[in-house]
């Protein structure tokens, strides 16, 4: 991006900088980028430059953001790393850039939208990396302790097209949006490693609509996202390889959104080792179409607790291999009510049916394939263990224990 003179406008109406190496600039005698007519361009920035790394202190007083995004969307197009040290740092505007990393110190660096925040449209987040840009080990914040109250803003959103992108160690709180947003194109190669927070509106998104899917390849691991307010923890929408790993994660009390949900042309899609829980959404977890297609050939595995329903297969998802613990739902714990084939459930259910009205262990509702094996039935407040609603049904049960109960149209001998 160096040697331009100007800020460059791009099509999302944001502003990319210049290095301060471009011929119009010169180091200041406190280390800031002075035009070339004398005049300072920002007033409190303070550059130290060791080691290829920029170093940056907050403005003293910026509430607007519009220096803030001056002083390190500058600093971005300087070097090959930016340090912001700790404080914090009002934006009024994304920062776009690519080929550079962004470091914080923790915690007690914050980036949170400024009074002149411009909102937040399609795709947009405070941190916008592109190719080969990376963040690391700093702390977004939707600016007080009321989400709803706070700039509608999500903390980062790679680029449209970016590709190895990277995030790690991040911490998000209480920002009106998504933590991290994701649109990928083909080939993404995204990498998001320790992601923690609470209150945001919602968690990690990777979303292509409702079309054809993309191969994202992205791998997320170790997230830590509690009480999301108005969307998932987790949410995946046509996009194919998003491989993620050890997921602890919650809807707020009350709040109507499930804490996952796979839609849509979704393939090699894996979720593992998740502790998903709460709110007052369809299900903990639902699979199921969004456009013409339902996912295909993903794996689940681990936790899904206290919602209405614990798992929900719909629709003409297929190929899927779930390995989950489903307890203290107020229903059913596990739902079935597709047309798709070759579902292997690994099961372990216990305390549903929590809200004392009709609900199973595992209820199969339509005319799905399903394969139950070695299901641990532990409820004892369920109308049955087993449902099977239709007569000719596609359910396998292999090696079920003894004293399991059955309800609806299972085989003779059940």
């Amino acid at each position: 991006m160096g040697g331009f003179n100007d800020p460059i406008v791009s099509g999302g109406g944001s502003l990319v900088y210049p290095s301060i190496h471009s011929p119009n600039y010169s180091p200041g005698a406190s280390g800031w980028a002075i035009k070339k007519d004398g005049t300072a361009e920002f007033a409190s920035l303070i550059v130290r430059e060791t080691g290829g790394r920029t170093t940056l202190t907050p403005p003293a007083s910026d509430p607007t953001g519009v220096l803030g995004t001056q002083q390190v969307g500058q600093a971005l197009g300087a070097s090959g790393s930016v340090l912001l040290l700790p404080g914090v740092w009002n934006f009024a505007q994304p920062l776009l850039w690519d080929d550079c990393e962004l470091v914080g110190c923790g915690d007690e660096t914050i980036l949170q939208p400024g009074t002149a925040w411009t909102g937040l449209s399609a795709g947009e987040a405070i941190l916008q990396p592109h190719a080969n840009a990376s963040i690391d080990n700093l702390a977004g914040y939707g600016g007080s302790n009321t989400r709803s109250a706070n700039p509608s803003a999500d903390f980062i959103a790679p680029a449209a097209g970016a590709s190895f992108w990277k995030a790690t160690r991040i911490r998000c709180d209480r920002m009106n949006g998504r933590a991290l947003y994701v649109a990928p194109s083909t080939g993404s190669h995204g990498t998001v490693t320790t992601i923690k927070g609470e209150h945001n509106g919602a968690g990690l998104w990777f979303d292509n609509g409702t079309g054809s899917s993309v191969t994202a390849e992205c791998n997320v691991h170790d997230v830590d996202l509690q009480n999301c307010e108005t969307g998932e923890v987790l949410f995946l929408s046509a996009v194919t390889d998003v491989l993620i790993s050890k997921v602890n994660g919650s809807i707020a009390a009350g709040a109507a959104v499930n804490a996952a949900t796979v839609q849509g042309s979704c393939q090699t899609c894996h979720l593992t080792g998740l502790d998903l829980g709460g709110g007052n959404g369809t299900a903990i977890m639902a699979l199921k179409q969004a456009g013409v297609s339902s996912p295909t050939d993903c794996l689940v595995e681990g936790k899904l607790q206290e919602g209405n329903i614990g798992l929900i297969v719909r629709d003409s998802t297929a190929r899927c291999d779930f390995h989950v613990w489903c307890t203290r739902n107020q229903g059913d714990n596990i739902r079935s009510d597709g047309t798709g084939a070759f579902l292997r459930f690994w099961p372990q259910m216990n305390l549903g049916n929590l809200g004392g009205g009709t609900g199973y262990d595992f209820s199969v509702l339509s005319t799905a394939h399903c394969l139950i094996a070695d299901p641990g039935y532990a409820s004892g407040g369920v109308t049955a263990n087993l449902n099977i609603a239709l007569a000719g049904n596609h359910v396998t049960e292999v090696n079920p224990p003894s004293g399991r109960t059955t309800a609806g149209s299972p085989p003779a001998g059940w």
